[in-house]
């Protein structure tokens, strides 16, 4: 979440130049970052305190997330009034077409208009844009950087949209990071305080202060330069991979920059990515990447494909178990025929293996 953040404070001060696309595109360090999890996990407990730092530095506008495309275009388009100070000491107002929208439940916000989805999108890739909108003519927005902090429980995957793939085959959850947890990292009965807590949370909005006032082109060394021609090749995506998988891989290149040029910044002002920082980020979005079909299984055209991420959920949190056990567990989601199916299908795909174990055959994760 604090990747998040600092690129929420950063906006479109600073970017990657045109080269490091081939001469197509800048790279801006805003994300979409979207933390998936059953309720109780923490969501809210990584998003809040994050969101309250920038709040109290001042250094990201926000967006309410009950609030509908157009309105959204609407406000982006008006820009937010802020005071710039350069590095040079001048101070004067300016209207901010940068924006975080934040949206502790996901589907509501992405469900407010049809045409939420393509906007997100188009607000990802885009650095202007102009809608002609029913009330209030057209709005144009230029040098918009626009970032999404979200949380959503993993059922909620499946309800993104009316039309469940269309996140999927539009491409929005190829623009997102999501961060899929089930269950908390640490479990503290009685979580020590720490005396130099105030303090530490002024010096982290200082930086956020003065992280905002950087500007300028992001370089990278000749050691992350070498690095990355290494890493590269192993980043196309596979034919036979699943969509939503092959979807996030052909925008990995673009996640890794900006989660570098983030982390770089992150530790001093010089706005040099380091093998390092581009070590940390390719390690950051390869977990990502390996546990995307994990968060997005319950999605698909099988009108089974939610009753089988119920099956494997709970053989995971058993870690082995006989059919009656699982099915006694689903049977208000499922048949009993609907049941014997989807254990054949899981085995048949090597998600799932059955162990003999005495009289009765056991069933555990593959």
């Amino acid at each position: 979440m604090a990747i998040g953040i600092i690129g929420s404070s950063l906006k479109k001060n600073v970017w990657l130049p045109e080269k490091y696309t081939n001469g197509f595109f800048k790279i801006y360090p805003n994300q979409y970052v979207i933390l998936v999890g059953p309720p109780g996990v923490g969501k809210g407990t990584a998003i809040n305190p994050a969101i309250d730092l920038a709040r109290r530095a001042q250094t990201v506008n926000y967006i309410a997330d009950r609030t509908t495309a157009e309105k959204v275009v609407e406000q982006i388009g008006k820009g937010f009034s802020t005071i710039y100070k350069s590095p040079s000491g001048i101070v004067k107002p300016i209207m901010d077409n940068s924006a975080t929208i934040v949206s502790t439940e996901l589907p509501i916000f992405l469900q407010t208009s049809e045409w939420m989805l393509p906007l997100m999108c188009e607000m990802w890739d885009r650095n202007e844009f102009s809608y002609a909108t029913k009330n209030k003519g057209s709005i144009n927005a230029t040098n918009i950087c626009i970032s999404l902090i979200a949380g959503c429980v993993p059922d909620y995957i499946r309800k993104l949209n009316k039309d469940a793939m269309s996140a999927i085959t539009g491409g929005f959850t190829s623009r997102c990071i999501f961060v899929y947890a089930t269950e908390r990292s640490k479990t503290i009965a009685w979580p020590a305080t720490n005396g130099n807590m105030a303090k530490l949370e002024t010096d982290l909005v200082n930086d956020l202060k003065e992280i905002s006032l950087l500007s300028g082109e992001v370089h990278f060394d000749a050691k992350a330069r070498t690095m990355w021609e290494a890493q590269y090749q192993s980043m196309k995506p596979d034919m036979f991979e699943s969509e939503v998988l092959s979807g996030f891989k052909s925008r990995m290149k673009s996640h890794i920059f900006k989660t570098a040029m983030i982390l770089s910044i992150s530790e001093n002002n010089n706005k040099i990515v380091l093998e390092r920082h581009l070590y940390n980020a390719i390690k950051l979005v390869q977990d990502i990447r390996n546990r995307v079909d994990t968060t997005f299984r319950s999605l698909g055209e099988s009108p089974l494909a939610a009753q089988q991420d119920r099956v494997l959920k709970y053989i995971a949190a058993k870690q082995s178990c006989t059919s009656k056990a699982i099915f006694a567990h689903m049977s208000q989601h499922m048949t009993y025929d609907q049941f014997l199916q989807i254990l054949f299908v899981l085995e048949m795909a090597e998600k799932i293996k059955k162990r003999p174990s005495g009289k009765v055959d056991m069933y555990e994760l593959f």
